[in-house]
């Protein structure tokens, strides 16, 4: 599934019965910012795990509280990286 922004993706989980294994999401969003969506998201589906994303640098993403503990890509990645990223925390779960 794929949303637009924070809200949307809360309202396709909220129709979505079967599990959800991973979300993707940025920290810095516009209306949600990533840590609320995470929040948001393990009340519908708590056994979706996340993995975090963005492009700020550090000072900038210690105003969003990102939780320390989840896995986290810098921005720029390669696709390798990304699919090595996805590929052990779903094998983690």
């Amino acid at each position: 599934m794929e949303s637009g922004n924070g809200a949307e993706a809360v309202d396709l989980a909220s129709r979505f019965s079967d599990p959800i294994h991973l979300l993707i999401t940025d920290v810095v969003m516009p209306q949600m910012n990533g840590r609320q969506l995470k929040e948001q998201f393990a009340q519908l589906h708590p056994e979706t795990s996340i993995l975090y994303m963005s492009g700020y640098t550090d000072d900038i993403l210690a105003q969003y509280d990102p939780d320390q503990g989840t896995p986290f890509l810098e921005k720029p990645f390669t696709t390798e990286t990304f699919i090595k990223q996805v590929n052990e925390i779903l094998h983690r779960s």
